[in-house]
């Protein structure tokens, strides 16, 4: 079976439709009726049927009158055969051998049974066949069949209606099995080089012709993707057109990811191979192309696929899976995992065309709350253009962002609303150019790992102590509110603003997206009663001492900012004449008393302290 590199394919027979007896006759032989007698019986019949009209040529309502309905397979076999396919086009050369097969009809309007076995890409392969009536096949009618195919990478059955016209249409149920995807990949000459584990498992009502294949009511799993729902495939120019509505249990995008990653580089259909220089390659354009495949001596192996990391990937985005196909798809789900976010159910649809896609989330449950909005992308270009238009309601703030960025400062109730757009190859070129506004509202939470109140507390009595973040400490707040304006992945705040039961806060600094740091002053002051902040009940109402926030995402750094205090006379005067009432502030005047008195313990005392006040 060859196609020669203008496309004509030898199995496309001059103007033979209907099968075998064309509409228009081809005058291919003529036999004579001399010394016919001296022919078996069976040849007799079909010289005479061949030569009833003059010239060989009969017209379409005339058949010949042979014993074609008398046809029958006794003992027919092919032992130890071979079938080759190349396609000069792109070089592809594939051939089965070890070709066994064994052919059984007792009468042309019985079933054809064929049974065999071949072995192709090293994995020998059984099949088994039935098609009824086989009169069908040769009137080029739709016929009843049935079709298995077992190998260990994968069972392959077909039960329905396959026509064998011009182009094979079939009508049926399919289903396939394929214990492990990684021995199925391997077999049909694409290893995955993710993590995805799994098999494979498809049944499904199957429809196929020439410009149309469909699933409906299917069921299928991939891996840890399981899901049901109806999807098609039209052959359009110049790209196949998907069309689903699909309910997946869980989809794990970071299995697709891996899964994409493993398709193989397409090269350009040309006759010479390029040269060994790292090119940008096209995406496949049609199923064909998919085969396409260097062989397996020019593949060099990689590691690709989602690993758990702090900080964002240089590696290059792999976009070649957009543009296989243009597609509208609606899809629910109970569960999408990307890197180490999950969701909760929801629906979403999606729309692609040349490369361009764009996701609508209509409702999707986030982390006790809602998520809605739009997601574009644009890889049309090498690099390519993302943006986002995302509102969440009620979402728990500690988990999601915990898990969205490593970011675990915030607990409570949320309402982020973000509008943000960025370009690039790899994800950190993508969050190094993000342009947006953000605006975020918590109520009823808490800033976790740190007391503030405390640590003013401590100030206020002379203790440099409690900015070491711990998991057992916080500050509740029952309103926390702050927007945002990012330019080129940096983004700047100065309307913080923090209410709770003991104090208030301001603040105002950035947050380095791509560097994953922050530089944040807050401006805590008091508004009531430390009572129940460490036990004491020191009133400290209106004193603010700023705190500097500086350092890693995951891991900041907390240091107060004294110079600011005393900057302010009123404030300084007031925090040192409560200091005075402490058990610090008697230590310091004691100090105080030793020096003038000549004490040298109390002048080495002394030093000691102011070393720790300018120190802090």
């Amino acid at each position: 079976l060859r196609i020669d590199a203008s496309g004509r394919r030898t199995w496309d027979f001059a103007e033979a439709a209907p099968l075998f007896w064309p509409a228009k006759p081809i005058r291919l032989a003529q036999a004579t009726t001399g010394n016919s007698k001296t022919l078996p019986k069976e040849l007799q019949d079909f010289v005479r049927g061949s030569a009833e009209v003059n010239g060989g040529e009969r017209p379409p309502n005339n058949p010949p009158k042979s014993r074609i309905g008398d046809l029958t397979l006794g003992n027919v076999s092919i032992l130890d055969g071979a079938v080759r396919y190349r396609d000069e086009r792109s070089g592809l050369d594939e051939a089965i051998s070890a070709l066994n097969v064994k052919l059984s009809l007792a009468h042309i309007a019985s079933p054809l049974d064929a049974k065999g076995d071949f072995v192709w890409r090293a994995e020998p392969v059984q099949v088994t066949a039935q098609m009824a009536p086989f009169r069908a096949v040769l009137d080029g009618k739709p016929v009843q069949t049935q079709i298995t195919a077992t190998s260990v990478p994968l069972a392959l059955t077909f039960d329905g209606i396959a026509t064998l016209a011009a182009d094979l249409d079939l009508d049926g149920r399919v289903t396939a099995k394929a214990a492990t995807l990684d021995r199925l990949a391997r077999w049909t000459g694409r290893p995955l080089t993710g993590s995805l584990t799994g098999g494979l498992a498809i049944d499904a009502k199957f429809k196929q012709t020439s410009a149309l294949t469909a699933l409906n009511d299917a069921r299928f799993t991939i891996g840890p993707i399981t899901a049901n729902g109806t999807l098609s495939i039209e052959q359009r120019s110049p790209r196949p057109f998907v069309k689903g509505q699909v309910r997946v249990a869980t989809l794990d995008l970071n299995a697709l990811q891996a899964l994409a990653e493993a398709a193989p580089t397409i090269p350009a259909a040309s006759a010479k191979p390029a040269a060994a220089t790292p090119t940008f390659q096209p995406a496949p354009a049609s199923i064909e192309d998919l085969l396409k495949e260097p062989p397996p001596a020019a593949r060099k192996p990689q590691v690709r696929g989602y690993t758990k990391r702090t900080g964002w990937s240089d590696e290059a985005i792999n976009f070649a899976i957009l543009g296989l196909a243009d597609a509208d798809v609606r899809l629910g789900f109970d569960k999408v995992i990307w890197q180490d976010l999950m969701t909760g159910a929801g629906q979403l649809g999606v729309a692609l065309k040349a490369k361009s896609a764009r996701v609508t989330l209509d409702d999707v449950q986030l982390y006790d709350g809602r998520a809605r909005g739009i997601i574009t992308l644009d890889a049309t270009a090498p690099e390519a253009t993302l943006g986002g238009n995302l509102v969440l309601e009620g979402v728990s703030a500690l988990p999601f962002l915990t898990q969205l960025s490593g970011f675990d400062w915030l607990s409570g109730r949320t309402r982020v609303a973000i509008a943000v757009a960025g370009r690039g190859a790899t994800e950190r070129q993508i969050i190094s150019t993000l342009n947006g506004k953000a605006d975020i509202a918590i109520t009823d939470g808490a800033i976790v790992g740190i007391n503030i109140p405390g640590i003013v507390r401590n100030l206020a009595q002379g203790r440099f102590s409690g900015f070491d973040r711990t998991p057992t400490e916080k500050t509740d707040f029952s309103e926390f509110a702050a927007s945002a304006l990012i330019t080129n992945g940096i983004a700047r705040n100065d309307d913080l603003r923090l209410a709770s039961p003991l104090m208030s806060a301001s603040g105002a600094g950035t947050i380095d997206l791509p560097q994953r740091t922050m530089d944040y002053l807050l401006r805590p002051k008091m508004v009531g009663s430390l009572s129940g902040q460490g036990g004491a009940t020191a009133q400290q109402a209106g004193l603010e001492i700023p705190l500097k926030i500086t350092g890693s995402l995951d891991k900041p750094t907390v240091t107060p900012e004294l110079g600011a205090l005393l900057r302010d006379p009123n404030q300084a005067l007031q925090a040192i004449q409560d200091a005075a009432k402490t058990p610090a502030g008697k230590e310091v005047q004691d100090t105080v008393k030793g020096l003038i008195n000549g004490n040298p313990e109390a002048r080495a005392k002394a030093k000691s302290f102011l070393d720790q006040l300018l120190k802090n």
